[in-house]
């Protein structure tokens, strides 16, 4: 049978000597460009996320919240030791858990393994309930009732569990029990399981951050030319007893720490909002909006 018109001649070879120009991405950056690139002080300006250890620039908004007479491009370059410059740190790179990574740099977990443990061992069930006022507790009970005869492992399970605690719940009803702990359980798989199939966000752990170690966290997003300020929850927010606060830059699927940062020192990751007036008042705002565009 004949052949067919694709396969009657065989595809030209290109000339060997034709070589395909190199794009300027490709191009060796110059030494001077590379050395400041592997000083720990050389603040890197690319998107998140930035490598682990290293300190990054933030939206120039973020500098006026702070110090309004400040001139950004001090924190652009390097940094120095008169300016003290509000950057991004570069954490453990993961899509789905670098909200857990950049809670444990910031509140001093040298690993998410031991902030998991420390959570575990503080997280008591009447805290549990008590989160965002029950709302967490409602998001990961079971849709349907529990009969405690078709789920005899849950009941070993809560049986021992409430033993450990100091504070019981007499409610009269094991079904609603065994509702409560499984929701405790998987909410604590959901902070501690890389594979969960729900993404992990700052609204399933502000009211925890807050319960657990008083702090209040406060997650900024950048969105193009924007920056976007994410209220926490209600009962994890009372401006008016000065509490600490830590903050997180959202960028994409990514939240890093931020910190001020002066060379030769260490960073400062807490702060007291009432040193803050300008955070103050966006903060004022919450009460009648879950997210504020600057």
């Amino acid at each position: 049978s004949p052949k067919s018109p694709s396969a009657a001649k065989a595809t030209p070879k290109s000339p060997k000597s034709a070589k395909s120009p190199k794009s300027p991405s490709a191009a060796k950056p110059s030494p001077q460009l590379q050395n400041a690139y592997n000083d720990e002080n050389y603040i890197m300006n690319q998107n998140a996320p930035i490598p682990v250890g290293r300190f990054g620039s933030v939206p120039e908004y973020l500098h006026k919240v702070f110090n309004k007479e400040f001139k950004a491009e001090l924190c652009t370059k390097s940094i120095n030791k008169t300016n003290k410059c509000l950057l991004r740190r570069g954490i453990r790179n993961s899509k789905h858990e670098s909200i857990i990574y950049a809670l444990c740099y910031l509140l001093g977990f040298k690993s998410k393994k031991e902030f998991i443990k420390d959570i575990k061992k503080k997280l008591d069930i009447i805290t549990f309930i008590s989160l965002d006022d029950g709302y967490i507790c409602k998001q990961f009970m079971s849709m349907s009732e529990i009969i405690p005869e078709d789920h005899p492992k849950l009941v070993r399970d809560y049986n021992r569990f409430i033993k450990t605690q100091q504070e019981q719940i007499t409610t009269g009803n094991l079904s609603r029990m065994l509702n409560i702990y499984y929701s405790y359980e998987r909410f604590i798989e959901y902070i501690s399981t890389n594979s969960y199939p729900m993404e992990k966000m700052p609204q399933y752990l502000y009211s925890l951050v807050n319960k657990l170690y008083d702090i209040t966290i406060i997650v900024w997003e950048k969105k193009d030319k924007d920056v976007q300020f994410y209220c926490p929850a209600n009962n994890s927010l009372n401006v008016d007893l000065d509490p600490v606060i830590a903050m997180v830059l959202k960028e994409g699927k990514y939240f890093e720490p931020l910190e001020f940062k002066l060379r030769s020192t260490p960073g400062v990751k807490l702060l007291k909002l009432n040193d803050h007036p300008d955070l103050k008042t966006i903060l004022l705002k919450c009460p009648s909006a879950d997210i504020i565009t600057t």
